[in-house]
């Protein structure tokens, strides 16, 4: 009963695999690239893909034998971030799947929510394919009715299912992408889709502590940190923010030279986060 909570997922999944995709790509804006990295430093990324818990999310907006509706599981994500797949995997049977997060948990799920935002806002059916450039559109469906031609074709039964509405063909088809296979699926140009949701996602403004900044740049005389406890991320100081430097923009030269003339600073993980209001 957790397609609400699938089909969320599958979302949020794609705006993040896609932001990776230009950061490899060298096409990202710095606020994607600083997105991407939160989200490798709260392990929801591997092996270079987006991986989220739909079990903590299902349970945590109060999924029940009757399903759930967008807006719980919107405000689910809001109110307790998310976690990766390996820290609360699917388990099998209702009790296991449904059963108690413990506290750590949804402790490391909120700590995300100090770095990013998840917006949400509603989608009228007839604006769906303007707004698909920017993300997948969650909406709702009957499951699944007669298909013509690999096509399923409209019905005016009452929904009862979530989906992601991810492409369309002009005149013919929308596609969907379901939680169950097959994965990929079409529906006629006139199918009745239920009302959208448009998930976005956001670097926090003002998370940096600017007097931590402003120590480490006018008393330490840095202008990059270096966290050494992690995968080594070199940061270059700002007086408002941290900025991100990955191995393309910061060359081994530079960085040498960096460490020679004291203005790369090699800190701890605490003293790392001590920068994060």
């Amino acid at each position: 009963m957790a397609c609400v909570t699938y089909s969320a997922m599958n979302c949020l999944e794609t705006v993040i695999n896609y932001f990776i995709f230009l950061v490899k790509n060298e096409e990202a804006e710095p606020y994607q690239q600083e997105i991407v990295k939160v989200f490798e430093r709260f392990n929801l990324i591997k092996n270079g893909e987006a991986n989220f818990s739909d079990r903590y999310i299902a349970k945590l907006s109060g999924t029940s034998v009757r399903g759930n509706n967008q807006k719980n599981i919107a405000d689910a994500i809001r109110h307790y971030g998310l976690v990766s797949e390996d820290m609360w995997p699917y388990a099998d049977g209702w009790s296991n799947f449904y059963s108690n997060i413990p506290d750590e948990i949804i402790k490391s799920g909120q700590e995300l929510l100090k770095y990013i935002e998840f917006s949400y806002e509603w989608v009228n059916p007839v604006q769906f394919n303007e707004v698909k450039v920017f993300a997948p559109i969650q909406t709702s469906v009957y499951a699944w009715g007669n298909k013509v031609n690999g096509i399923y074709q409209r019905t005016e039964l009452s929904k009862n299912h979530a989906v992601d509405n991810d492409y369309f063909e002009m005149d013919k088809y929308d596609g969907i992408f379901d939680s169950y296979n097959p994965f990929d699926k079409k529906v006629a140009w006139n199918f009745n889709l239920g009302y959208g949701m448009l998930y976005t996602i956001h670097l926090k403004e003002n998370i940096f502590n600017k007097k931590k900044l402003k120590y480490y740049i006018d008393e330490r005389k840095a202008k990059y940190l270096m966290c050494v406890e992690e995968n080594g991320e070199v940061y270059e100081l700002n007086y408002d923010k941290l900025v991100y430097l990955d191995n393309q923009s910061f060359l081994t030269d530079r960085a040498k030279k960096a460490f020679n003339t004291g203005e790369m600073l090699p800190i701890s993980k605490s003293a790392f986060n001590e920068l994060i209001n």
